[in-house]
């Protein structure tokens, strides 16, 4: 019995289940818990919820892409249409390249939710909780629902690259 596809194997299930708790995690958020909060809390307690939500988030987000991107590579190198670095020679190596771009933008999202808006969030709470006025925190709440809608909306269009590479 030949055990080298093991080690694959044990890659691939490892990038699958980086890819499902970044999307899941995306997907459960925009469409339960940030809806939920918005609808039942009162609304001097929704930017707190807001940046508790992202807080407790963000960390398994970026440890699920720091994920992806080590297993991706070997998956790569591994796959026998993979010609080398920037050798675009197929319809396996351009929806890779896509899949890669937008990978991309969406850790530009991701460290945008992290570095920018996260801290305003976490300020605009802690102002609020003091009884001093927040007025730009419904713009940072709003423009962080949209962005972690884009970032689903992303990580919908790399698993149709996937499935594109796949079908190549």
């Amino acid at each position: 019995m030949n055990d080298s596809g093991y080690p694959l194997g044990f890659l691939y299930w490892l990038h699958m289940l980086a890819t499902l708790t970044w999307l899941g995690m995306q997907a459960a958020l925009v469409l339960w818990v940030l809806p939920l909060g918005k609808r039942y809390l009162p609304s001097e307690e929704k930017t707190a919820f807001v940046s508790r939500t992202l807080k407790q988030v963000m960390p398994w987000e970026w440890f699920s892409a720091l994920v992806l991107l080590a297993t991706g590579m070997f998956q790569m190198s591994a796959n026998p249409y993979y010609g080398g670095f920037l050798a675009i020679s197929n319809r396996w190596a351009y929806a890779i390249l896509g899949k890669h771009i937008v990978y991309g933008l969406m850790l530009t999202v991701n460290g945008t939710l992290s570095m920018v808006f996260l801290p305003r969030l976490e300020r605009a709470a802690l102002l609020l909780q003091h009884g001093r006025p927040a007025p730009d925190a419904p713009a940072a709440a709003r423009r962080t629902g949209q962005l972690l809608w884009l970032n689903l909306g992303m990580g919908v269009l790399v698993l149709a690259l996937t499935a594109l590479a796949r079908a190549a």
